[in-house]
């Protein structure tokens, strides 16, 4: 499912509005009405991190993880340096075991993900 879809999805189960979701997220108005209004398939992680956390939905529901193909709706840049991504000691040890189990598919993706928080780290050192 393209990003602006799962985003719509959760928009109408939990009854919110563009500006609601803008203002959870903190982002603008004019980023989530275009991320709706051009029907964007892609997104940058920063913008679907913060809708994420600001909604309270795990990142992978506004993702395409579902096909199994690596078709992903987040778009995770080389270099960006706007946005820490936090993970709490106590998670590392499920996270890690939920690695284990992964496919070749979702291990690449990882991988991407684990290539863009490097980068972020050594851009800010």
């Amino acid at each position: 499912m393209e990003f602006y879809k799962a985003l719509d999805d959760v928009m109408q189960e939990m009854n919110l509005s563009i500006p609601e979701v803008a203002r959870k997220s903190n982002l603008s108005d004019s980023t989530v009405r275009s991320i709706i209004n051009r029907k964007s398939k892609r997104v940058a992680l920063e913008v679907a991190v913060k809708i994420s956390n600001g909604l309270g939905v795990p990142l992978d529901r506004l993702n395409d993880t579902s096909l199994g193909r690596g078709d992903f709706a987040i778009v995770v840049p080389e270099k960006d340096t706007s946005m820490p991504i936090l993970i709490k000691k106590s998670e590392k040890e499920s996270i890690i075991n939920e690695i284990i189990s992964l496919s070749d598919t979702e291990l690449n993706e990882v991988k991407t993900i684990l290539n863009y928080l490097k980068h972020k780290r050594e851009d800010i050192e």
